[in-house]
């Protein structure tokens, strides 16, 4: 079940969909802190909900969809 920082997290990748973001764009972009943002990161990915690419030693993270994955 998706609680209200999932959600969160969920418009912001829908809000820039033709961005990758990483977890620190995205923690500052829904105010909280970036380990809370990749802790939440890690279960979105889990439970198919975002997908991400590795950019050098940084993950960037997008809305998962049928198109891209």
């Amino acid at each position: 079940m998706l609680d209200r920082i999932d959600k969160a997290i969920i418009r912001i990748l829908l809000k820039y969909k033709d961005m990758d973001l990483s977890t620190n764009q995205i923690a500052s972009k829904t105010k909280i802190a970036p380990l809370t943002a990749k802790r939440h990161l890690e279960k979105l990915e889990k439970e198919g909900y975002v997908s991400f690419c590795t950019s050098g030693k940084h993950r960037e993270y997008r809305v998962k969809d049928d198109k891209n994955n």
